[in-house]
């Protein structure tokens, strides 16, 4: 169970980031950080991400990689991608992208204050969430570059409270839920900062899809996109 950070502190950049928080939370305090402007929310690009079966839920399949600019632009292929993330086929969202995927951890359902902290949490506290689904998928651009996508999906009671939700969360500062996996992303250095994050809410659903790098240098747009894209995902079977 990941620890709510104790404190806060200003970045350089003017953003609030938490003291001693495992990583999984972007730099808005663990939920949605930089945003550079971007909206927040919910989850993995292309993800292939989830068919669960049975005992662990394959996510993410094969497919392809990515660059910013060659032969298909970055915004080519994340039109392809929401349109494959709204048919539920994660598969095709990587393929999409031109996404490689290189290792994937969930889905794993967990109670949504546990997995809080701060705004947040007070917010599920005070309007309880039925749950919370998280996957993290790591995959490589055409480049070699590395970077990963952390998706949640957080099941409230009301379409009012999961959009209340995705204002609060869009905001710097206001915590966040915690990254499936957050302890052993943050030991390898990497850290979510809100830069490449997208929320959207459809019904009761709250989605937030965030990526970060994590080898090489990944480029912006196609990280942009790739949030973009994985946002339209609907939560996996549980």
């Amino acid at each position: 169970m990941a620890n709510k950070p104790k404190d806060f502190y200003t970045d350089g950049q003017g953003r609030r980031r938490p003291i001693g928080g495992p990583s999984g939370g972007s730099g808005k305090g663990g939920g949605g950080g930089g945003k550079s402007g971007k909206v927040v929310a919910a989850g993995v690009l292309a993800l292939g991400l989830v068919a669960s079966t049975g005992g662990g839920g394959a996510l993410l399949g094969g497919g392809g990689s990515a660059s910013s600019v060659a032969s298909e632009s970055v915004a080519s292929r994340v039109t392809k991608g929401k349109q494959a993330a709204r048919k539920g086929k994660p598969d095709a969202v990587l393929r999409s992208m031109r996404l490689k995927r290189k290792r994937s951890k969930g889905p794993e359902y967990a109670e949504c204050v546990a997995r809080s902290f701060g705004q947040v949490q007070d917010f599920v506290i005070r309007n309880p969430c039925r749950d919370l689904a998280r996957v993290t998928v790591e995959f490589d651009d055409e480049q070699g570059n590395t970077a990963v996508l952390s998706l949640a999906w957080a099941r409230m009671t009301t379409t009012k409270s999961a959009r209340q939700l995705k204002l609060l969360d869009d905001r710097d500062g206001t915590g966040d839920f915690y990254a499936l996996g957050d302890d052993a992303l943050a030991a390898r250095g990497v850290s979510f900062t809100g830069d490449h994050y997208r929320g959207r809410y459809v019904g009761r659903v709250f989605t937030r899809a965030e990526v970060a790098p994590v080898r090489g240098s990944p480029d912006d747009d196609l990280m942009d996109g790739v949030a973009d894209a994985a946002a339209h995902l609907p939560p996996p079977p549980r």
